[in-house]
Formats: C-alpha cells, sequence, structure tokens
C-alpha cells in the first residue's frame, strides 16, 4: 500500500488526513504515460522520417533526372528535365532546359545545311563534323572524329589547313580565315582531290582555343570557270583570225569597244587609236 498525507488546521489543532492507494494502480498510471510517450515519440520519428523521405525525393528524383540528361551517351531518347518543379531545382532545370533547346536547334541547324561544318582544336585535330562533312570527304558517321586536319588536305606540306591553324595556336597573329573564304584543295577518303572554298574562325570554349572550318566544295564552279575561259579563249581565237572585218561598238554614240586584226589592218590603224573613239574620230 502507499500512502499520500496532508494536514489541516481546525481552531488551532492539527488534523493529518491519510489517503492510501495501492502501490499497483500508482505504478500502472505511471507505465501508462510512459507508454503513451514512447507511442507519441515514435509516431513523431515515423513522421519526419515520412517527411525526410518525402523531401529527398521530391529533390534528388529532378536531380537525377537531370544528371541522366547531362551524362556522355545520353544521345537517346530525349529527357524530360522537371522544369515543373519549384524552388531552386525548378530554376535550375529551366535552365537546363533552355540550354538543351539551344544546343539541338544549333545542332539541327549544323547538321542540315550543305556546308561541311567541323570543330578543330589547338594541335589541329578534328573534334566534331557535321553529316556534309564526312559525305563530302567519303567518311561514315563519327570516323573523321581525332583525324588531324591535314588528312583531308590535298594541298602540299607548309600549305595545309591543319599547318595554318597549329601555326595560329601558337603565335595568333595573323588569324585563319580573317582576310575571308580562300580556296584550298582537299582530299576524299578514296585519295580523290578536289577544290574548296574555306572560312574559318575560332573562338574559346572554357580555356580551350577551338577553330570553326566551314567548307563548301566549289567543284562545280571550277568546272563552270573552266567551259567559261574556255569559251572565251575560243571565241577570241575566232574572232582574231577571222579574215572578215569585225567591230563591237556601244549602242548610244558607237564607240568602238573591239576590233578584229582585220579590221585594223584594213583602216591601217592600231588597236590603241580606234578603241573608246567613233568612226568620226578616228576619221573613218
Amino acid at each position: 500500500m502507499a500512502a499520500a498525507a496532508s494536514r489541516l488546521s481546525i481552531r488551532g489543532g492539527n488534523l493529518a488526513l491519510v489517503v492510501t492507494r495501492p502501490l499497483s494502480e500508482i505504478l500502472a498510471e505511471e507505465q501508462s504515460m510512459l507508454r503513451s510517450t514512447l507511442v507519441a515519440a515514435a509516431l513523431a520519428i515515423l513522421v519526419a522520417v515520412a517527411l525526410a523521405a518525402l523531401l529527398a525525393r521530391s529533390i534528388s528524383q529532378p536531380l537525377a533526372r537531370m544528371t541522366a540528361a547531362v551524362s556522355p551517351g545520353a544521345g537517346g531518347p530525349a529527357i524530360r528535365l522537371p522544369v515543373e518543379s519549384s524552388g531552386e531545382v525548378g530554376v535550375l532545370a529551366r535552365a537546363f532546359q533552355r540550354f538543351f533547346d539551344q544546343e539541338r536547334l544549333f545542332r539541327a541547324i549544323a547538321e542540315n545545311v550543305g556546308d561541311a561544318i567541323m570543330t578543330i582544336n589547338d594541335r589541329a585535330q578534328i573534334e566534331t563534323a557535321n553529316a556534309a562533312a564526312e559525305q563530302m570527304h567519303g567518311y561514315g558517321p563519327g570516323q573523321l572524329i581525332g583525324l588531324p586536319l591535314n588528312a583531308l588536305s590535298g594541298e602540299p606540306e607548309g600549305r595545309q589547313s591543319g599547318d595554318l591553324i597549329a601555326a595560329y595556336a601558337l603565335r595568333p597573329s595573323p588569324r585563319p580565315g580573317e582576310q575571308g573564304a580562300h580556296e584550298s584543295l582537299n582530299k576524299r577518303r578514296d585519295g580523290t582531290v578536289f577544290p574548296i572554298e574555306m572560312i574559318v574562325s575560332h573562338t574559346v570554349v572554357n580555356g580551350r582555343l577551338l577553330f570553326i572550318a566551314a567548307m563548301r566544295d566549289i567543284t562545280r564552279r571550277k568546272l563552270a570557270e573552266a567551259e567559261r575561259l574556255d569559251s572565251e579563249r575560243s571565241f577570241t581565237t575566232i574572232f582574231e583570225t577571222s579574215p572578215a572585218l569585225i567591230a563591237i561598238t556601244t549602242v548610244n554614240d558607237n564607240r568602238y569597244q573591239e576590233v578584229n586584226r582585220s579590221y585594223l589592218q584594213t583602216i591601217g590603224l592600231q588597236r590603241d587609236q580606234v578603241i573608246g573613239r567613233t568612226s568620226a574620230e578616228i576619221g573613218r
């Protein structure tokens, strides 16, 4: 038995009030309170763990998706970034999405233009090449990567594009392509040499010097120019050797633009005495 006592004062006298309870009841109450406290603590711990798991999941899953999107070899199906997330994760995801959208746009442009486009490092090695560059030089997808640029050149040593780029990397003056497009000779995988027009510019990415080369096959243009020159030479030969008197004059004032040899022999004058003058001015 357990007892609890208290004192009362009545008209100057003292009385003692003693209440007794079984010890088992008191211990039972204490045990009940202890169990309630333990249950409440366990529930609080479970709630805290659940909230922590939800919070970790809300952060880790978006970050995992972004990590997968930027990992090497993520060129398969498009990975959806968590742009709908709130807070800093959402801000970061939306920034990544804008970057990827722009990068896909630039890649689509590079892959669909007719010109060959390559990026080259400061050792004159090819780092990227679009489909047009591969087709122009007779290589399959990815086969140009890592090749020295000189492997595609049909020029003699010292005049090859790779030599010019390597020289600029060591001493950046003058910049390749700074005078605009220039013509050169390139070589296909089968050894065929063909003329190209090339523009080379440079940029710095993460502290690395990179060159961007845009090339165009100008074989057709060169053939057309050769045909035009042949035609002009044929016309000149016929014009000069014809026994007929031939003169070309302007429509407005009949000034001589060209005369053939027979015409000059007939009028007895030299060519510089006739060209630019009229018949009246030369007395004919």
